[in-house]
């Protein structure tokens, strides 16, 4: 006896592109709060969204920074 596979209701063109313009959108908000200081991401996950090595390595040098801030915070946490 042959189990079916669920059957899906397939996606409209116009819902793919809202969606793919969603990202897009999303996509330039990251890269302008990444430029203003705004947020940082961990740079492996920023290599899938955006290309841009510039801001890549202005997000790394950040995501660094903020790494060993954290780190000197719980030495200095640890020695008192």
């Amino acid at each position: 006896m042959k189990v079916r596979k669920e059957e899906r209701p397939k996606e409209s063109k116009k819902y793919k592109t809202k969606d793919k313009k969603r990202k897009e959108r999303n996509i330039k908000k990251q890269e302008t709060k990444i430029n203003n200081s705004e947020t940082i991401i961990n740079p492996y996950s920023l290599t899938s969204l955006i290309d841009d090595a510039e801001i890549q390595l202005k997000n790394a040098k950040k995501f660094i920074y903020l790494l060993i801030y954290i780190f000197k915070f719980f030495l200095d946490i640890n020695r008192n």
